[in-house]
């Protein structure tokens, strides 16, 4: 792969980010744009499902090699390179939200917690084990549910990477095969277990949800790998189908977890091949930065969402104005200041 079609999948990944973002305080754009668009914001929450399977995706791509055959030596780098990747930020942040509650103790007249800083929470949060149905909602830093079911999907990857490894797949049927296998068994598991949509009951289903779309993603890029001239000759093909699914799947009013898996797949297909015009968008210098920092957006944004709130009169444009340009100042220090320096410190210490 080129370093290019890495820097499209990035600008992908900060646009998704930034989906989140609109999406936690969209009641004030409401006014002021289309049905059409709010009704895209309102379903922000399938970023994080984009987000899944485009991890899947790129850490197959970038470790595959490694476990063509389990190593202790090879595994040990892993989980290092991976913890040293999210932990610094995720640390950071949750010792950040202390200020939280002990504003609301100090200055709030209600001084209502509403659930949101429980003690034990908190603790399981340092482990990145909140959410692997210990509880029964999201607190203190909400968005970071996801971070915790990744860590269990880094925890799974050498293994089942080298079990994908393994396969024979080296014809374009066999591939297809076992990605169709891979999109029924999200389906068949959701219907299984009552839920309506992909964001239903996030403390039961968000570790199940991440697995499995996670796990899509690795043989989405195993199928990438093996068949490359094919899906880049072919790219216009799955951005089109990924529309053309997406479009059909709301008319028909199809549950999420049928149509959205294989539709972001299909993106990804799309995005990879940085000569077409959406993946030199995604691809371009700014874009690709939004990406860079995607991860300290994602982390700070609601941080930033609770202090406007709770420092504000009333909500409106001239909050949504002021978070939205508090989050991308902050994502830009953070990521300068602790989140890359952080991973290259403790990468240094553990493997040199």
């Amino acid at each position: 792969m080129q370093r290019d079609d890495i820097q499209s999948l990035t600008g992908l990944r900060g646009v998704a980010a930034w989906w989140v973002v609109i999406y936690h305080f969209r009641d004030p754009i409401a006014p002021y744009v289309g049905s059409f668009i709010y009704s895209v914001i309102e379903h922000g929450y399938l970023a994080v499902d984009l987000f899944f399977i485009l991890s899947g995706f790129v850490i197959y791509l970038n470790y595959s090699k490694d476990f063509e055959e389990l190593t202790k030596n090879n595994i040990k780098k892993f989980f290092i390179k991976r913890f040293a990747r999210i932990y610094p930020l995720h640390i950071s942040m949750l010792l950040i939200f202390l200020l939280n509650p002990m504003a609301i103790y100090l200055f709030s007249k209600a001084a209502s917690y509403d659930g949101r800083y429980e003690l034990g929470y908190y603790l399981l949060s340092i482990f990145l084990i909140q959410n692997w149905g210990f509880t029964h909602a999201l607190m203190w830093n909400i968005p970071a549910w996801s971070l915790s079911t990744e860590m269990a999907a880094y925890i799974g990857f050498p293994f089942v990477c080298w079990a994908i490894n393994k396969l024979k797949l080296h014809t374009a049927l066999a591939g297809l095969v076992l990605f169709v296998l891979a999109i029924i068994c999200i389906a068949l598991t959701f219907s299984s277990l009552g839920s309506t949509s992909l964001e239903g009951d996030i403390p039961g289903m968000g570790l199940i949800r991440c697995l499995l779309e996670f796990n899509l993603g690795m043989i989405a890029c195993r199928i990438y790998r093996d068949h490359y001239s094919a899906i880049i000759k072919n790219s216009w093909l799955f951005m089109s189908g990924f529309g053309f699914i997406m479009i059909m799947g709301y008319m028909i009013n199809l549950p999420d977890y049928i149509f959205i898996p294989i539709s972001y797949s299909f993106l990804l297909f799309g995005v990879i091949n940085i000569k077409i015009l959406p993946s030199r968008f995604f691809g371009s210098a700014l874009v690709a930065y939004f990406g860079n920092i995607s991860y300290s957006t994602y982390l700070v944004h609601y941080f930033i969402k609770d202090w406007v709130k709770f420092l504000s009169i009333d909500i409106g444009m001239i909050q949504f104005l002021i978070y939205i340009i508090l989050t991308l100042l902050s994502s830009i220090m953070l990521y300068r200041m602790i989140e890359n320096p952080g991973r290259r410190v403790i990468t240094w210490l553990a493997l040199r």
